[in-house]
């Protein structure tokens, strides 16, 4: 089974939709969204096929690690020994992230409705987007990531270029500076990699290499590479430290709340949802594997940092006004208990951190799937339907992780760690924090009547938009019940890297 393709039918079938839709008229709206929504469905599909097919084993040995690998020589120079591959494959980071991205794009089509003229162009834009994003997930090549991974920037780019209203922003401006700064010092990182370590070619030679398996065995690296940790020079632990700073840039360096204010859903989906999630890639895939000698020092005082910004950001969150500071606030709070999970270093807390990234895209794909709806006033008060009645409840049970929902777990977890590695006193903050937001989420929803202002079932409402949400609300609730298996493809990636 694992000869099969299917990485890269994933990464290329979003650029044949993009290529179909190109064809299309321009003034053809209906059948661009049936096209977006139906290769969609394909690699949901082909994500799904993958799901049932994953081998959950642990293997001591690391060359077990990708699976479903596909390894293409695309330029071999032999008087150099350079050698360029395709080589794709997926282990249990990264089938997180793909199968984020995939459940994640079809909601950017239904919200990019709001400027008519720019609906083939915009649906274009997100294709190649996803169409890289999951190349950057799957590539199990250096080179081969970061040309995926440039090219995630240039097209968002091109996207947010595409809308005119808010291109102009200042602070925009800065956020993507700061992630392209992010960008480069990733690509020095690559280089001195390269240089520090080797792989055996079939000759017997050694050659540099970009395989990220190489990168994640010792005996690999050569004593005198400038980032092999037989070098007792201090460029290994700088580059740890730049690249925990560009992972976090590309974590929280996003104006999330001019997003909302500008009403441009789908921009707040792509950036939040998607883009914001390669920072965490980046720890978990990379600095982790990569850099285990300074996870000891370095985590603890990172995570020392997350406690106290959780603090700051509750209290900020306790006393936002308006839904849109209340959502961008606690969306921060979200990837705040993720990076303090990935820093208590457990496979525990880890393995929850990642199931909570996986929970924050469910549960503000609901979100702001609600907010859209208003925006379009496809809200009302008139013959609402139980079922209708019932999602809001457990969007607020699910933001919060009251039991049986799936933040539960990962935040028991999470709290947990933190229980066992501080004192009593700031897990017992960090629990009456929780119960505040509670009580703020429903307060401050009433207030706005955003949310409990449900969509009309009898005539607003499509079924298209049902079918679409009602297996997130059902996501919700199975994860919160049975996330065992999701655990297991999470375990066979980290078990080799953490304790």
């Amino acid at each position: 089974m694992n000869n099969l393709p299917i990485i890269s039918l994933l990464i290329f079938l979003p650029i044949a939709a993009a290529v179909i839709v190109f064809c299309l008229p321009k003034n053809t709206n209906r059948t661009i969204k049936t096209v977006a929504l139906s290769f969609s469905l394909l690699s949901f599909s082909a994500i799904v096929w993958i799901l049932f097919h994953f081998d959950t084993k642990f293997y001591p040995n690391l060359s077990h690690l990708f699976q479903f690998i596909e390894k293409y020589t695309l330029i071999h120079i032999a008087k150099n020994n350079l050698i360029l591959n395709y080589s794709v494959g997926i282990d249990g980071i990264s089938y997180i992230f793909i199968f984020i991205t995939i459940l994640t794009i079809p909601f950017v089509f239904l919200t990019i409705n709001k400027d008519k003229e720019r609906i083939k162009s915009n649906t274009i834009f997100i294709f190649l987007l996803s169409s890289t994003l999951i190349g950057v997930f799957a590539s199990s090549d250096m080179l081969c990531f970061y040309v995926f991974f440039e090219l995630t920037y240039l097209i968002l780019y091109l996207l947010i270029k595409n809308q005119n209203s808010f291109i102009d922003n200042k602070k925009y401006s800065f956020a993507f500076f700061l992630h392209l700064f992010s960008s480069f010092i990733f690509l020095i990182f690559i280089l001195g990699l390269n240089q520090s370590a080797t792989d055996i070619l079939k000759d017997g030679s050694l050659n540099n290499s970009f395989s990220i398996s190489t990168f994640y065995q010792i005996s690999s690296y050569n004593p005198s590479g400038i980032l092999s940790p037989f070098n007792q020079n201090n460029f290994r632990e700088i580059s740890f430290i730049f690249l925990i700073i560009a992972s976090l840039i590309k974590i929280f360096v996003l104006p999330l709340k001019y997003f909302l204010e500008q009403k441009n859903y789908f921009i707040v989906i792509v950036s939040q949802l998607l883009i914001a999630k390669l920072g965490f890639f980046i720890i978990l895939k990379f600095i982790i594997p990569v850099f285990p000698e300074f996870i000891p020092y370095y985590f603890p005082m990172i995570a020392n940092i997350g406690i106290i910004l959780f603090f700051i950001i509750s209290i900020k969150a306790l006393l936002s006004d308006s839904i849109n500071k209340f959502i961008s606030t606690i969306s921060q709070l979200y990837f705040i208990i993720i990076v303090i999970g990935i820093c208590l270093n457990s496979v525990e807390s880890i393995s929850a951190a990642a199931l909570q990234i996986l929970n924050h895209n469910i549960i503000f794909l609901i979100l702001f799937f609600f907010l859209y709806f208003y925006e379009k006033e496809r809200i009302s008060d008139k013959s609402i339907s139980l079922y209708i009645r019932i999602i809001p409840i457990i969007l607020i049970f699910a933001i919060v992780g009251l039991p049986g929902f799936s933040s539960f777990i990962s935040q028991f977890l999470i709290i947990k760690a933190i229980y066992l590695k501080y004192h009593l006193l700031v897990f017992i903050v960090i629990l009456v924090l929780f119960l505040l937001i509670f009580f703020r989420t429903i307060n401050i929803i009433k207030k706005e009547n955003q949310i409990l202002r449900v969509f009309d079932y009898s005539q607003k409402i499509i079924k298209l938009e049902y079918l679409i949400l009602l297996p997130l609300v059902i996501l919700i609730i199975f994860l919160g019940i049975y996330p065992n298996y999701i655990f297991k493809i999470i375990y066979s990636f980290l078990h080799h890297f953490t304790q």
